[in-house]
């Protein structure tokens, strides 16, 4: 850091700089400087610099009798003075509900502060109640979907709007949730229904949401509408992998592996560890004669073929 300069004695506007003064929070250098209406200020080296030329005893027009937004001006109150130095010219307000408050000139001018406070308490209370839906079962339904559809953090963003789906134009906007708690009300949406016994459901799940391709279901009936369902004939019956596993009390995933390595669905529910075969040059052999042809632990060569292994580097295992 270079070195200070010493404005001790100099003037700027009406203050006079009397000694350097301790650093500020920032570590800034600051002066101890007295105006000459008498006030004794602390004021950063920046602002003497860069133009402070009292101690807020410069007064701008006052604004005593304006009206800004729903305050009005009383009357002008003490200057307000920070830890670092600055400032603040301040006016006693009435706001229109009968609140008195003080506020900064600048923020009166800048117009961000317009009121007490109840002004942004009474715009956010007519956007919750416009519709009167906030808070309701329906709508927390309403922005589910559309959090599905256009949160990139939502957690199942990827299968919704990650993929392409949206929510049709007569659901969003201003009267989006009214349009959709219509729609809901008059399909047979059930606001009293246990949890996941009246939801939204895509008809086509390639489409997005609108009032022709959704309806109201079971959670049951719209698992088995999803694009990811394995559906399968089990005792004559069309199923998905999901409703077999629970007529079974077979895993769901280990049903869906053994699919996946070829077997039958009834094999797959009827399968038994010391079933598992494999193929290699045309000879078909359970893993357990395998082991004991070649010699090998039963376990190594299960091992890899639950790896997914081809059958030369389960019975010989890899290369190197």
């Amino acid at each position: 850091m270079g070195k200070i300069k010493d404005l001790t004695g100099k003037r700027f506007g009406k203050l006079v700089v009397v000694n350097r003064g301790e650093n500020d929070s920032g570590n800034r250098c600051t002066w101890n400087c007295r105006c000459d209406c008498g006030n004794e200020i602390n004021v950063k080296s920046s602002n003497l610099l860069h133009g402070q030329v009292s101690c807020g005893c410069i007064r701008t027009k006052s604004l005593v009798g304006k009206k800004y937004g729903r305050l009005k001006v009383i009357e002008q109150a003490e200057n307000v003075r920070t830890k670092s130095g600055r400032t603040h010219v301040m006016y006693l307000c009435e706001c229109d509900c009968g609140t008195k408050i003080l506020v900064k000139a600048e923020n009166l001018r800048s117009g961000n502060t317009k009121s007490c406070g109840c002004l942004e308490k009474d715009i956010n209370k007519e956007k919750s109640t416009k519709h009167g839906l906030k808070g309701t079962r329906i709508y927390n339904v309403w922005q589910g979907m559309k959090r599905r559809c256009y949160n990139p953090n939502e957690f199942e963003y990827g299968n919704y709007g990650g993929r392409g789906i949206t929510v049709c134009k007569e659901w969003l906007g201003e009267h989006g949730v009214e349009n959709f708690a219509e729609w809901a009300y008059s399909t047979g949406y059930d606001e009293n229904a246990d949890y996941g016994q009246c939801t939204i459901d895509r008809i086509d799940n390639d489409k997005g949401y609108s009032p022709d391709n959704c309806r109201w279901a079971k959670n049951k009936e719209q698992q088995r509408n999803k694009r990811n369902n394995f559906i399968v004939i089990y005792k004559g019956k069309e199923m998905t992998l999901s409703e077999v596993s629970e007529i079974t009390g077979i895993n769901r995933a280990t049903l869906s592996s053994r699919l996946e390595k070829g077997l039958s669905i009834e094999e797959a529910i009827n399968f038994k560890k010391t079933d598992l075969r494999l193929s290699f040059n045309g000879v078909e052999k359970t893993l357990k004669e395998w082991s004991v042809e070649l010699g090998i632990n039963y376990r190594t060569i299960h091992g890899r073929y639950r790896k997914n292994w081809s059958a030369e580097e389960i019975l010989y295992g890899k290369k190197r």
